[in-house]
């Protein structure tokens, strides 16, 4: 876990970098750059939802451990029900563009 976390901090410095003015200076093909975001991003993202999916093994363990398929569908359905808000804000938000810009 801990290496995961130095990935994940060293590609956020590095996405950092690429957000400063001077580095749209230094590298003028805007392929490398995005060539770059895209590899930090995916690196950083390999590196949190390892976390991210344990946690509801995690809590079922700890919590309910005679019960745990119970509370694994219970975070299943808290996770559907948040993700369902946030995808209602967005349909309001983008109306014009339909779930695919969601």
């Amino acid at each position: 876990l801990k290496s995961n976390y130095f990935r994940a901090i060293g590609s956020f410095l590095g996405l950092g970098v690429c957000a400063l003015n001077v580095m749209h200076g230094w590298i003028r093909a805007p392929y490398i750059m995005a060539a770059a975001i895209s590899l930090l991003s995916g690196v950083a993202a390999s590196s949190i939802s390892f976390q991210f999916s344990q946690f509801p093994n995690l809590v079922a363990t700890n919590v309910f451990p005679e019960n745990k398929a119970v509370a694994l569908s219970l975070v299943d359905a808290a996770g559907f029900f948040v993700t369902s808000q946030i995808l209602t804000v967005n349909t309001r938000v983008l109306s014009t563009f339909g779930w695919s810009a969601s």
